[in-house]
């Protein structure tokens, strides 16, 4: 496997609907969503390991040359979750806040 890692998924809005909200840096990532049976304490930033399987990959090419690449992943175990030291300090601004904000910013620009 090539060293490529870590890899920043970060990416900049290219007119096309964001996946979830932008950070404050304008950038947006990929969201996982887990479905879980129990209740579980997530931090509000960290660092989690799973064991997955990949279900789907797509290469692409534009007309330009540039090469991007999405990829389906079936997360099987979360093997472990560690908390960043700041997370308990800044609690991260929850979407629909987020969607307040924006949506706010929108009606005073008008």
């Amino acid at each position: 496997m090539p060293d490529k890692f870590p890899i920043d998924l970060g990416k900049k809005p290219s007119g096309e609907c964001c996946p979830c909200p932008s950070s404050p840096s304008g950038e947006y990532y990929p969201c996982l969503y887990i479905d879980l049976d129990e209740s579980i304490d997530f931090p509000a930033s960290g660092v989690m390991t799973v064991r997955f399987v990949r279900e789907r990959e797509t290469n692409t090419v534009s007309k330009g040359g540039k090469e991007s690449q999405s990829v389906s992943l079936e997360i099987k175990k979360i093997l472990s979750v560690k908390a960043d030291k700041m997370a308990d300090e800044e609690p991260e601004e929850k979407s629909e806040e987020v969607l307040d904000r924006y949506m706010k910013e929108a009606e005073e620009k008008e």
